[in-house]
């Protein structure tokens, strides 16, 4: 199951880092347990063999029907290991659901925050829609004695959550967004971007396009995107209407 049949007759001491990983899962799963803890256990493990193991681990894992619970730091380990992710700030439980809902619905900034990079741009309220800079999104419910309440209890701002991979940015002698940081990520640029009110958002492009620092650049909400809005530290549901706007 482990498939190790190869390496039987050799000592520990012979065996790679992922090879004693798999072996460990073996003895954990011979009494045939009903629910199996792995608390960290790719941490000693370098990035490559990290990503190789714990597929290994994953299809083991299935192919003998155990439950496990998985206790991770990295986020995007959680995200490809549970088929249910649970996020715990405070030693309290905060979200739980599939990694797909958690990762674009998070009920709170720190679960935003926590699973992925996220930017949030403030939102003003007209004519039952929420305004940013980047994008605007319908809330018909939203209506002015709406507005009242939230001020009553303390939350002032509207703002909106968008991620890297939601926004497209290119470069315009019409733009008024300004490159200001950009990092290689092998595949990919990571660029930050600041808006005419002075906050920024980060876009997440393929290596393909390279913009110096200073490009003047229009900031898009990609097709099949959504901003989410939040007041206070609250994800607020509303209907997912959205529309580009570019700055």
């Amino acid at each position: 199951m482990i498939g190790l049949t190869t390496q039987r007759n050799r000592m520990p001491h012979e065996l790679s880092g992922g090879q004693q990983q798999r072996v460990a899962l073996g003895r954990a799963l011979a009494p045939q347990p009903e629910v199996l803890l792995l608390d960290e256990p790719f941490s000693n493990l370098d990035p490559k063999l990290r990503e190789q193991v714990r597929r290994d681990v994953l299809n083991i894992l299935k192919a003998s029907n155990t439950t496990a619970i998985f206790v991770t730091h990295d986020q995007e380990e959680a995200l490809f290991v549970g088929d249910v992710v649970a996020v715990m700030n405070g030693g309290k439980v905060e979200q739980t659901g599939s990694p797909e809902s958690i990762f674009h619905h998070p009920v709170t900034k720190f679960v935003a925050q926590f699973i992925g990079m996220v930017d949030f741009l403030p939102a003003q309220h007209d004519n039952g829609s929420l305004h940013t800079e980047v994008g605007s999104i319908d809330w018909p419910e939203m209506d002015a004695a709406a507005l009242v309440d939230l001020n009553a209890n303390g939350h002032s701002q509207i703002e909106m959550m968008v991620r890297p991979d939601c926004l497209d940015c290119q470069p315009s002698d019409e733009g008024t967004g300004i490159v200001v940081e950009r990092e290689f990520r092998g595949a990919f640029y990571l660029y930050k971007v600041e808006l005419p009110s002075g906050a920024t958002v980060r876009c997440l492009l393929s290596h393909t396009f390279e913009f110096a620092l200073g490009t003047k650049v229009t900031v898009t909400l990609r097709d099949g995107h959504h901003l989410r809005p939040f007041v206070g530290d609250q994800l607020v549901t509303v209907p997912h209407t959205a529309t580009a706007a570019g700055h």
